[in-house]
């Protein structure tokens, strides 16, 4: 062991000594610096100063009216050992006693208190909290990662991304479907065209009536005077014989009746192939626009054709007909429109997800094979 100088242990006066490491004023009875922990035995032994007093010589080796300020020396592995090492040392030499200040600033620095640098009790709880809080942080990363990537592969299997694609039977059942929507586009393209026919021929016959009606209301007021004239007992004049103009005839509808009928039917037949499919749950809801649709296309036909029969009265003979403008007035219009529309948003969404062109189906974006129909409607 290294010595500090002469005089120690006899009381004689002897010159100060520094710690080598941080220069401090240490008393040459410590073994280690109780500012920076540095041993100061050994080859680390304190260094004699000069004999010189306060605030002469070099200032950098004496302060004799500071504090002892902590230096503070990390070591890997363990929390603030090197300043714990110094403090629990220094205690033992010099006067023998440490103020409450001092001690205080220990307890604040989290001093670790034992020469060979290992964790006190305290710090190993701190450090077992720590780990334990650092576990369950990582726990709860790695159970919301598993969570989001568990969401993320159900969305891929709903849309069809992953899961191998569509089976063969889904895509057949699709096609099945979308012939029964031709079928149904064709129905309603001839329910349009009968309905336009009738509605256009009983709008010129109500023109033509009510032309016909004005005409015979002005000879009338024309001849008013002649009338009254012709109608008094000593009047020679003669009544006017004017020529009023032939009511209109009613037309007749019994060919657009004809037609709405058959839509009718065919819709009947079509709703029952439909309505026998037993479609996959992706396929369900587009089989079920497909039977609103088929069914309100019926209802209408039947209906418009109930009423053209009832409120149209066909001429016969010289007699020019009837119409029942009330009857007529509760004539349905295109009732099945908003369900094809439905329809074909339904067609589009699962060509897409089955993994099918859009240009080989007449859907929107795909391609019209039939301009006049609702294929595109959207």
């Amino acid at each position: 062991m290294g010595k500090l100088s002469k005089g120690e242990g006899d009381g004689s006066s002897s010159p100060p000594a520094f710690c080598p490491s941080c220069g401090s004023q240490v008393s040459p009875s410590h073994k280690f610096c109780r500012h920076c922990g540095e041993s100061l035995v050994g080859p680390d032994a304190a260094v004699p100063g000069r004999d010189t007093e306060p605030g002469q010589g070099d200032d950098s080796n004496n302060f004799p009216d500071e504090k002892p300020i902590p230096v503070i020396k990390a070591k890997p592995g363990g929390k603030l050992a090197a300043a714990s090492l110094a403090a629990k040392v220094g205690g033992k030499g010099g006067s023998g006693k440490r103020s409450a200040k001092q001690k205080g600033d220990d307890d604040a620095s989290g001093s670790v208190g034992e020469a060979d640098g290992e964790p006190s009790d305290g710090d190993g709880e701190d450090l077992s909290l720590m780990q334990r809080v650092s576990g369950q942080r990582r726990l709860l990363f790695a159970g919301g990662a598993v969570l989001a990537a568990g969401l993320v592969v159900a969305v891929l299997f709903i849309t069809g991304v992953l899961g191998g694609g569509p089976s063969e039977s889904e895509t057949k059942a699709f096609r099945a479907g979308m012939a029964s929507r031709q079928g149904l586009l064709l129905a309603e393209l001839k329910y349009r065209d009968a309905m336009k026919t009738a509605r256009t021929s009983l709008h010129r016959y109500s023109v033509a009536l009510k032309a016909a009606e004005a005409e015979t209301k002005r000879i009338n007021i024309a001849n008013q005077p002649l009338y009254d004239a012709c109608s008094s007992t000593y009047s020679n004049i003669s009544c006017p014989d004017p020529t009023y103009p032939d009511p209109p005839k009613v037309p007749v509808v019994s060919d657009e009746v004809a037609q709405l009928r058959k839509v009718a039917n065919t819709m009947q037949t079509l709703g029952a192939t439909v309505r026998s499919a037993d479609p996959d749950g992706a396929l369900k809801p587009f089989y079920a626009q497909l039977t609103s649709a088929v069914d309100q296309l019926q209802e209408d036909a039947t209906y418009n054709a109930d009423t053209l029969t009832k409120g149209v009265t066909p001429p016969q003979g010289e007699g020019s007909g009837g119409v029942d403008k009330s009857a007529l007035a509760t004539l349905k219009r295109e009732g099945s429109l908003a369900s094809i529309k439905a329809l074909n948003a339904e067609a589009v969404m699962l060509i897409k997800q089955l993994g099918l062109k859009l240009n080989e189906f007449d859907v929107p974006g795909g391609t019209d094979n039939n301009p006049d129909d609702a294929s595109l409607t959207t």
